[in-house]
């Protein structure tokens, strides 16, 4: 897994992993543009859907390590609980059966003098994230933009992101990104989001990671 994981990260990279995600886009904005109808998002309409999102490194922001790469894939519950001429709401909540946090070979110090070291990995984890928001903007156009904010625990097979913190972490992340709608009940997820992992100070070494990830994935809806 650390391997399969190594090669995603160097050989697809963010440059790549977006161009592939811009074709993706492109191929279902055209598929959109020989189909009529099926964009407008009526109120209790659901939808299920998955998609994955990938972190070539993380950042200094609330999260203070450095060098890890992050993978997450999720299955996605989502239903409208407001409709208008131009905005829909949804509720989306998400299971994680999925999620990868890859970290290098770490020496730790205290002042100058070595007190530990722990050899990298790709730590697997999974969760829920229960609690999310979705805003749709141009609600019955084929492609709509929208803002989403979201939160939930994961728990990992090793204390992360450092020793002394925990397997259990929480999660939140908020993003934008398009819908864009190929039929009467299917459409197309590509964002951006800024993702937050952290023990909330439960253990005693708590730096958090912070991803900048890129994702996308298919929705499929039905009405109420």
């Amino acid at each position: 897994m650390n391997e399969s994981f190594r090669w995603l990260s160097y050989h697809v990279g963010m440059r790549r992993f977006t161009r592939v995600w811009a074709v993706v886009l492109w191929l279902a904005a055209g598929a959109a543009a020989e189909t009529n109808g099926g964009a407008k998002l009526e109120r209790w309409s659901q939808e299920l859907g998955a998609w994955g999102g990938y972190s070539p490194t993380s950042m200094i922001g609330i999260g203070q390590v450095h060098n890890r790469k992050f993978f997450e894939l999720n299955g996605q519950y989502a239903v409208t609980v407001l409709a208008g001429r131009t905005v829909a709401v949804k509720w989306v909540s998400e299971v994680v059966p999925l999620a990868l946090l890859n970290e290098p070979n770490e020496w730790y110090y205290t002042g100058k003098k070595l007190t530990g070291y722990r050899a990298g990995a790709t730590t697997y984890g999974t969760g829920v994230t229960p609690l999310g928001m979705q805003v749709n903007a141009r609600n019955g156009r084929r492609v709509q933009p929208f803002v989403d904010a979201h939160a939930g625990m994961l728990y990992f097979a090793r204390q992360e992101p450092v020793p002394g913190s925990s397997q259990f972490n929480f999660t939140f992340n908020f993003g934008a990104g398009v819908q864009v709608f190929a039929g009467n009940r299917t459409s197309v997820l590509v964002g951006y989001k800024y993702h937050h992992i952290s023990n909330n100070e439960t253990a005693p070494m708590n730096p958090g990671v912070d991803s900048s990830e890129v994702y996308a994935g298919w929705v499929w809806r039905w009405r109420r």
